[in-house]
């Protein structure tokens, strides 16, 4: 009754970059770049629960869930260059 499946597909982390021409900033800036990057996109499950990756004490809980909450999405913007 209690035991409910826990599968589940998380984009757990994604990032895209682009590095700049050196003829593009007049060679006044080399080696430009610029990137993004983001994590825990989402996931996708059928799970009633806060997270689907519950864990616990290997030996005693594992699986058990105590309601922890899921890790929080965050986005990374960066640019680099040399001058």
């Amino acid at each position: 009754y209690y035991v409910e499946d826990g599968s589940y597909l998380r984009m757990q982390n994604l990032s895209l970059g682009y590095n700049f021409d050196d003829v593009l900033f007049n060679g006044a800036v080399q080696n430009a770049r610029i990137a993004v990057s983001a994590n825990n996109l989402f996931t996708i499950t059928g799970y009633d629960g806060l997270d689907p990756a519950v864990g616990g004490a290997a030996d005693v809980d594992f699986g058990i869930d105590v309601g922890n909450y899921p890790v929080t999405r965050s986005f990374n913007l960066s640019f680099n260059a040399d001058f």
